[in-house]
């Protein structure tokens, strides 16, 4: 195997536009890469971000966080007018989470409005890879964020023909939140190819446990331990030590399954964006 060397930057850490990293910021980094003879990239978690604004408490393990979505490519694809990707522009050396929250859903929701389903997307609706996402945000929505063990007795146990009901009622409420991860995944492909065909290999990284209040735990409550009422029996956390005098309490579930930690990221606040 040939030695190499590489940089750990984080996509919400490159500089842009639009108050965070974005997919569209990938391609300069990657010629920059190229450039020094780099040959790997490693990223930190990509889900969603939640409570502290940490991809450790998300409300779904495998999906994507919608705040890296590019802006500009949405321009390009006419869902989005210059003057409402101005409005998205925001300048500082930190990325101000608030902002985000308040302002990147609004505007997504104008892209989707626009946006004219095709046969790509209904064959991704189809298949169902953010079905269970997109039914977990909606619900969150509807009862205002909050979690979803507070939720109607028939959506917090996940009653299937309830489920069905609301789905049903809210078809287009659903595809709002698969279009999001339809148009991440399209902008992440077209990422990874492009680092590919320069010769850089991107490492993933992955958080350590899923959150509670997330997707994973709410359609599989039997691999968590839970009581009857899908309130969590343990914890994870660690006792008092240097950093802490009282410890540290995550907030993130084990799993029953022996050697299975599921891995998702952080959801916190009444909000859109795994929160």
């Amino acid at each position: 195997m040939k030695r190499g060397f590489g940089i750990l930057m984080h996509i919400a850490s490159l500089p842009g536009k639009y108050g965070i990293g974005t997919f569209s910021d990938c391609y300069a980094f990657l010629d920059f890469l190229s450039a020094a003879g780099a040959k790997y990239w490693q990223v930190l978690p990509l889900n969603p971000t939640g409570f502290g604004n940490s991809p450790y408490q998300s409300a779904a393990a495998e999906m994507l966080n919608p705040y890296f979505i590019s802006i500009e490519e949405l321009c390009a694809e006419g869902l989005l007018t210059e003057s409402e990707a101005r409005s998205a522009e925001q300048e500082g050396k930190y990325i101000d989470y608030g902002y985000l929250y308040e302002t990147r859903e609004p505007l997504f929701r104008k892209a989707y409005a626009r946006f004219r389903k095709n046969a790509a997307f209904s064959g991704y609706v189809k298949r169902g890879e953010a079905k269970d996402y997109a039914l977990f945000m909606a619900l969150k929505k509807k009862h205002g964020g909050i979690s979803f063990d507070n939720w109607e007795e028939k959506f917090k146990f996940a009653d299937e023909g309830a489920l069905a009901e609301f789905a049903a009622e809210n078809e287009e409420e659903l595809q709002f939140w698969q279009f999001l991860q339809y148009t991440a995944e399209r902008q992440w492909k077209k990422v990874r190819a492009y680092a590919e065909n320069l010769h850089i290999s991107v490492i993933g990284d992955l958080p350590i446990y899923v959150a509670y209040d997330s997707v994973d735990v709410w359609k599989n409550p039997s691999i968590f331990k839970l009581d009857e009422n899908r309130k969590p029996v343990k914890i994870a956390g660690v006792p008092p030590d240097y950093f802490s005098a009282e410890g540290q309490l995550w907030g993130i579930r084990y799993s029953i399954m022996p050697n299975r930690k599921r891995t998702v990221s952080h959801g916190g606040e009444s909000g859109w964006n795994g929160h």
